[in-house]
Parts: structure tokens; C-alpha cells; sequence
């Protein structure tokens, strides 16, 4: 008679596959884990720093704003690293409507460009892309094509960033990893969507809207720290959930840009 205490083969069979689809179970559950801590953007994607350089003096920039607003919706929509920014330059200034948003170190910004790429003429609407490259800011088929070219490169640099509130504004503590020799991290403060109706000039009678405009912009070298922190103040009117931090490593001379990053602002 056979020992009851012996498993049959039939009994052996069943605990293995259970044992089995135990351990598959666990391994579907890792991945569904590993998955919901991945983070929104495409890992294997480079970051893509967009800076248009428009005003709202020159009628030849609302087109250019209104493609600006709408890569940065394709990015949102596709999870994508692209960081778009609309710097206001204030050469348009005395031709009759003064921009609001428009700055003089905006358009020192332009013509650092203008000389790395060899030029001494700057232009609006200007896109410029990871500081390699400036076109015609209102040429969507070479932004897109230029854009989809740049995230198949490398991701070379890391940059985290987080602000906090202080007496005088918004301090931004960052750390930047693997960034090149003589960088400089930029941080610029963007306000999502704004609206002015022009009043003089040649966009008089036109209510404009602008997607990410900066208005506060402040620079930290690192070639002693990448680690550190950058004060900024905003606009008293700015409210912070209209509101976004935009970091980039940039090259001092040649002015690429190596990496990138976004944060939100403390409510």
C-alpha cells in the first residue's frame, strides 16, 4: 500500500504550476511598479530647448507665437522634452509700442546668438534650437523637423530643480550632473499664457496671446559647483500656477545647449 505521507506526481505537478504562476504574477507586478515610477517624458529622448525671439512691435511675430503655443502642446500630448521659451527683445520698442514684456538683456541674448553663428544681424521672429540653430521663427515644417533631429541625440547632462518661496521672490536649489567644462545653468521663469491688446504700432488694434514668455531669467556658472541655488523675482502680478521653471545647460562660447529641465512653481 502506498505511504500517505508521499506526494503523488499528479499533487507534485499541480505545486509547480502554481509555484510558476507565482513567480509570474510577481514579475507582471515589478513591471507594472517600475512603470508607474518611470517619468512622464521619453527616457531615450534628448531635451529640446526652444527660445523664440519675438515682439509684439513686428507684425511678422504673432504667427511665430501662435506655432510656439502649438509645439508646445504637441510635446505636452506626446510626453516629449521640449522646452519652449519666448524672449521679448526691445529693439522694436521705440517704433511705437513698447512691449511690456520686452528686455535690453533679451536682445544682448539675441546677438550673443547672431555672433555664434557667425552673424552680426538679428531678426524677429527668430527660433532658435538647443542654441545650434536659428531660422525663421515662423517656419513650422523646419522646427518640427529640426525638433523631431535634436531628441534623437544624446542626453548628456542632468539638471533637477526645485523653488521655493523667499522674502524677495523664488530661490531654485539645482544639481546638475555630467555638464560640460565652462557651462553655465540658465533658469528662466515663464508665464504660460498671456494676452495684451496693442494699442500703437504695427500690431495696433490686435489682441496678442504669447505661450511661455520670460520674465525673470537668472544664470549660475558651473564650473566650480553643480550644485547651488539662483534667485529670481517674479512679477508681482504673476500667479504661479500660470507659471513654469525652465533650466538649461548652456556652453559659454559656443552656446549649445547640453541639457535640460522643468519644474513648477511653490503654490
Amino acid at each position: 500500500m502506498a505511504n500517505s505521507r508521499t506526494p503523488s506526481l499528479t499533487a507534485m505537478m499541480f505545486v509547480a504550476l502554481f509555484l510558476l504562476s507565482v513567480s509570474l504574477g510577481c514579475a507582471r507586478s515589478g513591471d507594472a511598479a517600475d512603470a508607474s515610477t518611470r517619468p512622464a517624458q521619453v527616457a531615450s529622448h534628448a531635451p529640446v530647448v526652444i527660445e523664440l525671439f519675438t515682439s509684439e512691435g513686428c507684425s511678422s511675430c504673432p504667427p511665430a507665437d501662435g506655432l510656439l503655443a502649438e509645439l508646445i502642446s504637441e510635446a505636452q500630448a506626446h510626453g516629449q522634452p521640449v522646452y519652449c521659451m519666448a524672449f521679448h527683445v526691445d529693439y522694436w520698442d521705440r517704433l511705437g509700442w513698447r512691449d511690456p514684456f520686452s528686455s535690453a538683456a533679451f536682445s544682448t541674448r539675441q546677438h550673443r546668438y547672431a555672433a555664434a553663428f557667425g552673424s552680426d544681424q538679428v531678426y524677429t521672429p527668430q527660433l532658435v534650437i538647443n542654441g545650434k540653430s536659428g531660422f525663421d521663427g515662423s517656419d513650422a515644417a523646419e522646427a518640427r523637423r529640426q525638433i523631431r533631429a535634436a531628441m534623437e541625440g544624446p542626453v548628456a547632462t542632468e539638471v533637477v530643480m526645485k523653488a521655493e518661496k523667499t522674502a524677495g521672490g523664488l530661490t531654485v536649489a539645482y544639481r546638475v550632473r555630467d555638464a560640460p567644462e565652462d557651462a553655465v545653468l540658465n533658469v528662466a521663469l515663464v508665464e504660460r499664457s498671456v494676452t495684451t491688446r496693442v494699442e500703437r504700432g504695427e500690431n495696433a488694434g490686435r489682441t496678442l496671446r504669447h505661450a511661455n514668455v520670460v520674465r525673470a531669467f537668472g544664470t549660475a556658472s558651473l564650473s566650480k559647483s553643480n550644485s547651488a541655488s539662483i534667485d529670481l523675482t517674479p512679477p508681482e502680478s504673476l500667479e504661479p500656477a500660470n507659471a513654469l521653471l525652465i533650466g538649461f545647460v548652456q556652453d559659454q562660447k559656443t552656446m549649445v545647449i547640453a541639457g535640460a529641465s522643468t519644474a513648477d512653481l511653490p503654490r
